[in-house]
């Protein structure tokens, strides 16, 4: 049985995880995904205009969240009501090898089949890393004995055989290549398959692929594309896009990447302007506090004080007060003008 223990996983978002769940949880862009994923015999069975990006799946093991990269429904075509059946797309993105693929989709099957009773699964890996081929197993064929917990939250102390298989997007597949010709996601394929030795004609590349569907369309994808290259190649800025993007397309008013940038500035500035509200909001909160507690404090020295000048027990002075023996001897001398 595969284990579940992976030391290379964290739970921190890597830019390559980022980017890819940015634009493909685009209704568009993951239509297009499902067209590059599914098998033609099961493709048919199920109608592309009904998918849905569902929300996360979040699960906490071994006191770290994890989410599972990306949920896309897509409704089957309706036959019969006793026959039209719901698919659930299960996403996990690498862009290293992983021998624990299996470990982890296997994991998020019973995760997923948790809030999603009656979907069929489909688990798929999508593949983009330094090495051509991804060659750890994908397929799982073995009986559950009482592990991971989400087992046993499901079938107690029952057995039970889970079997299934990943379907592998290796986009280092010429095929693959062939098949996002022209898509709107384009644009996030040829950059994840170039990245890990990317050169300026590679930047130039994917700002010269342009599907046609229009400026809006391009943003959706380019935005988060340019920012993915930035965040894993320091040598680059948005400068320096504008400057290439220049050479690359001759007309002033197909090009975006001024465009972008100041989006990006807008978008910085009103996350620092939330930020910064937020932050008044908690130095409020936190002066109230502060204040309530500098104000029970100095009712506490004020009771102690008069006891003390009662002739009151020092220990008793602080049982009744809650002040420490310390505080209240550094009261006493001050009462004593020592």
């Amino acid at each position: 049985m595969p284990t579940l223990d992976n030391k290379n996983e964290t739970t921190e978002i890597k830019p390559h995880d980022a980017v890819v769940r940015r634009v493909l949880s685009d209704f568009e862009h993951a239509q297009e995904f499902l067209g590059l994923l599914l098998p033609e015999d099961l493709y048919r069975w199920f109608d592309l205009a009904t998918v849905r990006i569902e929300n996360p799946v979040t699960f906490t093991r071994r006191g770290e969240e994890r989410t599972i990269d990306l949920l896309i429904s897509v409704r089957g075509r309706e036959v019969t009501d006793d026959q039209r059946k719901d698919l659930l797309v299960v996403v996990e993105h690498k862009s290293s090898h992983d021998s624990n693929t299996v470990g982890q989709m296997y994991e998020y099957i019973l995760r997923v089949r948790e809030r999603f009773p009656d979907e069929w699964l489909f688990p798929a890996v999508l593949y983009h890393g330094r090495k051509l081929k991804f060659t750890h197993p994908l397929e799982h064929d073995d009986m559950i004995v009482g592990s991971p917990e989400a087992t046993m939250q499901m079938i107690g102390d029952h057995v039970l055989r889970l079997r299934f298989k990943c379907r592998l997007l290796n986009l280092h597949d010429g095929q693959v290549q062939q098949d996002a010709r022209g898509l709107r996601i384009e644009p996030l394929i040829y950059i994840l398959v170039h990245i890990w030795t990317l050169e300026e004609s590679d930047v130039e590349r994917v700002m010269g692929i342009d599907p046609g569907y229009g400026h809006a369309s391009r943003i959706k994808v380019m935005g988060p594309v340019m920012e993915y290259i930035m965040s894993v190649k320091s040598d680059y800025n948005w400068e320096r896009f504008i400057e290439i993007e220049a050479r690359v397309i001759a007309s002033e008013e197909d090009r975006i990447m001024a465009r972008l940038m100041t989006l990006e500035e807008a978008q910085r500035d009103r996350g620092w302007q939330e930020g910064r509200q937020e932050g008044v909001q908690i130095g409020r909160q936190e002066g109230v506090q502060e204040g309530v507690q500098i104000g029970r404090q100095e009712e506490k020295s004020e009771i102690a004080g008069n006891m003390i000048r009662a002739g009151v027990d020092d220990k008793a002075v602080a049982d009744y007060t809650g002040l420490s023996d310390e505080s209240v001897a550094d009261l006493k001398r001050k009462l004593n003008g020592a």
